[in-house]
């Protein structure tokens, strides 16, 4: 009996392999921003439920800490391996993506050159003087007419204590992960000026009370 393969055999594997991988493809899907697992999410429920305002704090705590980590460091080797420290702190303390009515202050709300699209919003977490801070911002686009919109148009402003709820960006560089997507630059900024990347779903006065 012969080992080898004809035509119709060759045609049935590519098939049947084409097929098993839509499968797992379709299962899986794409390792995107939005599906990258957090560390300690015990399963997908903990890791879609919101971060309170009772975790604010201990972002900003953790942040703050390998900041000063970052400014005692006495080369560039030990600053790497202190933002590495910093993003393998946050995906093992936080378990979601996703917070809740964190207080902060509305700092920036720029707009497209019209001044119709709201194009970026910045809310500082903590303020380390010398104009560097704890920052998250949203750089999605707001047209007129959008509860986003009418909200920077009406309710706040710059200068304003906010509640602000959203989702963090998750960095998908394995080579230097932050954990949450920070947008800074240079490594400099990224630790001792930090601003991540975020999807607001709300902003609210402050004094307005809890949802």
């Amino acid at each position: 009996m012969s080992n080898k393969l004809d035509a119709g055999d060759i045609t049935n594997l590519i098939i049947f392999g084409a097929i098993g991988f839509w499968i797992y493809s379709a299962v899986t899907g794409p390792e995107t921003p939005e599906k990258r697992p957090i560390t300690n999410a015990a399963t997908a429920g903990e890791e879609l439920r919101p971060l309170g305002p009772d975790a604010r704090d201990p972002f900003v705590e953790t942040v703050s800490r390998h900041r000063e980590a970052y400014l005692d460091a006495e080369n560039d080797v030990q600053r790497g391996v202190v933002r590495k420290s910093r993003g393998e702190s946050l995906c093992k303390t936080f378990s979601s993506r996703f917070f809740r009515d964190w207080p902060g202050e509305l700092t920036w709300v720029s707009t497209t050159s019209d001044g119709q699209t709201v194009d970026r919003i910045k809310v500082e977490l903590r303020d380390f003087g010398d104009n560097e801070e704890v920052a998250i911002e949203d750089s999605n686009r707001y047209e007129p007419g959008t509860v986003m919109h009418d909200t920077l148009l009406n309710d706040v402003s710059p200068g304003d204590p906010v509640l602000v709820s959203g989702e963090f960006r998750y960095d998908t560089d394995d080579d230097v992960s932050d954990c949450f997507y920070e947008e800074s630059i240079s490594l400099s900024g990224g630790m001792t000026d930090p601003e991540y990347s975020a999807s607001f779903s709300s902003i609210r006065p402050a004094n307005t009370g809890t949802e």
